[in-house]
C-alpha cells in the first residue's frame, strides 16, 4: 500500500481511527473446493506493531542467512512447496514449524487497547450453495458479505472509528475494480458503505506482512472446509480471533446448501443465534396488549 494512499484515506475520515481490514482468497480450485475469502483486522495503532511480530515469528522458526525479510508467508506455498518456490529449499518439518510459529503469532497478538482486538473473519460459498452461479459471482456474493460484516464490527466499536479494506494487488486488483464499478450502478454495498472508505486500496502481498496474514487466515478456512486433512499447521490457534459478540461468532460465515444449519462452528454459531432469535420474538409477541375498544 502507498502511503500517500493511506493519508488520503485517513484525511478522508478527520477526527476518526481506522480498522484496517486485509483480505485474501484461497483462489478458485477444480473440484468440491468452496471458494474461501479470509481477512484478518487490525487497528492502524497495532498494525506496525503486528507486522513486527509476524516477521520476529518467521526469524525465530528460520536462521538469518535465508533472507527471511524475503521469505513470503503464503500458506499454500509453505505447506506445498512447489518446486519454483524459495520454500522448497526447507524440508518439511521446518516448514510445518513456521506454520505454526505465524499462527501462534497472531493468536497471541495483544493489541494496545483490549477493546480494539485483532479480529479475524471468513466467507466460505461451497460450491453446491448456488450451483447455477458463475465463480465471479460466487466470488462477489463472498466479498459483499466480508464488508458488511467488517463495517458491522466497525460501527459496534465506536462512533469513532472508521474502516479501510486492503486486498493483494496481485490477484484481485482488476476483478474488485470492476465489482465497484457494477456496485456503485446497481445499489450494492458502495451505496451505502457505513464506516468503510469507498474505494478499497491494494498492496504487494510481498511487502506486507499483513495481508500474508489475511492469507493465512484464508489458508485455515481453505484446509478446514476444503476437508484437507489432517491439520498439523497450528491454525486452530486462530480460531478465537473470529470477529464475535457475547460468545456468538459473527465473523465467520459459511454458506452450504443447508445454510445455518451444518455442523461447522460457523453454522453452529449461526443455528443458536436464529433459536435465540425466534425465542425473543416469541417473548414479545406474547406481552403485546390488546387495548378494549372504547
Amino acid at each position: 500500500m502507498r502511503l500517500g494512499a493511506y493519508r488520503r484515506a485517513s484525511f478522508a475520515y478527520p477526527g476518526k481511527c481506522m480498522y484496517l481490514l486485509y483480505v485474501d482468497e484461497s483462489g478458485v480450485h477444480d473440484g468440491p473446493h468452496p471458494f474461501v475469502l479470509g481477512a484478518i483486522a487490525v487497528h492502524e495503532r497495532d498494525a506496525s506493531r503486528l507486522q513486527q511480530q509476524l516477521e520476529a515469528a518467521l526469524r525465530s522458526a528460520l536462521p538469518e542467512e535465508h533472507g527471511v525479510s524475503e521469505l513470503e508467508l503464503h500458506g499454500s506455498e509453505i505447506c506445498n512447496a512447489p518446486a519454483k518456490s524459495r520454500w522448497s529449499s526447507f524440508d518439511r518439518a521446518t516448514r510445518a514449524t513456521v506454520l505454526k510459529a505465524a499462527y501462534r503469532a497472531l493468536s497471541a497478538f495483544a493489541p494496545a487497547d483490549p477493546s480494539r482486538p485483532l479480529a479475524a473473519f471468513g466467507v466460505i460459498v461451497d460450491r453446491t450453495f448456488r450451483p447455477n452461479w458463475s465463480d465471479d459471482e460466487r466470488e462477489r456474493w463472498a466479498y459483499e458479505v466480508l464488508l458488511r460484516k467488517f463495517d458491522a464490527m466497525v460501527t459496534r466499536k465506536s462512533t469513532r472509528e472508521a474502516g479501510l479494506v486492503i486486498h493483494d494487488r496481485r490477484r484481485t486488483e482488476p476483478r474488485i475494480q470492476a465489482w465497484a464499478t457494477r456496485w456503485r450502478s446497481e445499489g450494492g454495498w458502495l451505496r451505502s458503505p457505513g464506516r468503510l472508505a469507498e474505494v478499497p486500496l491494494f498492496a504487494d502481498s510481498r511487502v506486507s506482512r499483513l495481508v500474508q496474514a489475511a492469507d493465512l487466515v484464508s489458508y485455515a478456512l481453505f484446509r478446514e472446509y476444503g476437508n484437507v486433512l489432517p491439520d498439523q499447521t497450528g491454525a486452530a490457534a486462530i480460531r478465537p480471533l473470529f470477529d464475535s459478540v457475547d460468545g456468538r461468532i459473527h465473523g465467520l460465515i459459511h454458506f452450504s446448501p443447508g445454510f445455518g444449519a451444518g455442523a461447522c462452528i460457523a453454522c453452529i454459531h449461526r443455528l443458536r443465534a436464529s433459536a435465540e432469535h425466534a425465542f425473543v420474538r416469541r417473548i414479545r409477541r406474547s406481552q403485546v396488549t390488546v387495548m378494549p375498544l372504547s
